[in-house]
């Protein structure tokens, strides 16, 4: 949810990314070495201090609180299974203590006047919109070059992340602290990753992703309505909150397309920004992220992230939709568009005011 993407302190936490601990497997193929060897030995440590769920569970001095949480996931990924045609294969069967707030840290960055994150590329998965990083200080000095640079930066705090498979992802926790709508659908989210994943199109993978987690959980919730009636209220918070986060996207990237000045841009850019904030302070549920805003307002990279997460999200609930929200349909359907060539994917992204196709 958006509101788990653009950064605790605006109100709201990350949940997720894609860390690309998978290319220690190609490291000689790497040019930072450093870099990757920072990632394999975050990724080992929290592997190292994995717990078996199960024996947690039947352990006798484990926090009753911890018991119960852990026998909740256990539940989700049953349902996932099942309900959902995801399966973990081995991811979630394991719990870490982080004994800190966050598992790591990404950076996003955007130049001044663009909307488009800059982008790293990599063995594996290919080029993503953000850098992943197990440490607050690396991260921090990396967007500090950037800023250097003349980017708008961003570093968002995450709460969990995926290896796509490659190793058996643990429970963290980091996610525990989440209401329980927020974890199902991160789940959720984590597991369809892993039964279809795109190189070099995070719009694609993270909007997939983001569809199949938001109908899991509203399912997992069918029979729970006081959960459900608190998902729904926290979508809708997300829903208006990006929505006017959509709005300013819009209006900056009219902005950055004129032919004025740079001086002239930032001030149209400010204006804009401030009848954001007024009109926030408008609404009761969005006046504390006003408040936030004068002090640390949005920039590009922000923006930019909005955009990878839910640029086709529409579409993909559109594509559910259109096969009877049969999934397995869907997924076949979903995994046809992803076997297009680059130039394919992304027309039907574009695409995103016409019918999507049902699956064959």
């Amino acid at each position: 949810m958006l509101t788990q993407l653009l950064g605790k302190r605006r109100n709201n936490r990350i949940h997720r990314a894609v860390i690309v601990t998978a290319c220690i497997f190609a490291i000689s193929a790497c040019q930072s070495l450093g870099y990757y060897g920072h990632l394999a030995k975050g990724q080992w440590q929290i592997m190292s201090q994995r717990q078996p769920i199960d024996e947690l569970i039947a352990a006798d001095d484990t926090d009753p609180q911890l018991r119960a949480q852990l026998q909740d996931v256990q539940a989700m990924l049953k349902f996932a299974e099942t309900d959902l045609q995801l399966a973990s294969d081995g991811s979630y069967s394991s719990y870490v203590d982080l004994s800190r707030d966050h598992a790591n840290w990404i950076v996003v960055a955007a130049p001044e006047f663009s909307l488009e994150a800059k982008t790293w590329c990599f063995p594996v998965v290919g080029c993503v919109p953000y850098r992943g990083y197990f440490s607050a200080d690396k991260a921090e000095q990396q967007a500090t070059e950037l800023r250097d640079l003349g980017f708008d930066v961003r570093v968002f705090e995450t709460g969990a992340y995926s290896t796509l498979g490659w190793f058996d992802d643990p429970v963290l926790s980091s996610m525990l602290a989440w209401e329980r709508g927020v974890l199902a659908e991160t789940l959720f989210h984590e597991l369809a990753h892993q039964r279809l994943y795109r190189p070099n199109h995070a719009d694609f993978n993270e909007s997939f992703a983001t569809a199949v987690g938001r109908y899991g959980a509203r399912l997992w919730f069918a029979e729970d309505s006081e959960g459900l009636s608190r998902y729904e209220q926290y979508l809708s918070f997300d829903e208006r909150y990006r929505q006017a986060l959509q709005t300013l996207r819009q209006q900056w990237h009219a902005i950055y397309a004129l032919a004025i000045s740079e001086d002239e841009k930032r001030a149209r850019r400010r204006l804009s920004l401030d009848h954001t904030i007024a009109q926030f302070d408008q609404d009761p549920l969005l006046a504390a992220t006003a408040a936030t805003w004068r002090l640390d307002p949005p920039n590009n990279a922000d923006l930019a992230l909005l955009a990878t997460y839910y640029s086709v999200v529409a579409r993909f609930e559109q594509l559910l939709a259109l096969n009877d929200n049969d999934l397995l349909r869907f997924y076949q359907a979903a995994e046809n568009i992803a076997a297009m060539d680059d130039a394919a994917i992304d027309a039907w992204i574009k695409q995103s005011g016409h019918k999507a196709a049902p699956a064959d």
